[in-house]
């Protein structure tokens, strides 16, 4: 039985690890427009705090 269950946490744990690899590679897409909510947000993009916190980016209008 445990040998059961150490395997299933294994295979568990494994698709988490590829599965968050594979969420990794694509960019976060955020539509936005020219409310001035999203000011804020341009703001992050051209400072580039983004990437500085390892999250791939890309906005479109």
């Amino acid at each position: 039985m445990k040998s059961f269950l150490k395997k299933l946490l294994g295979s568990v744990l494994a698709s988490f690890v590829f599965a968050s690899a594979a969420f990794a590679a694509e960019p976060l897409k955020i539509g936005y427009s020219d409310w001035p909510g999203w000011v804020a947000w341009e703001i992050a993009v051209e400072k580039n705090w983004f990437k500085e916190e390892g999250v791939d980016v890309k906005f479109e209008w």
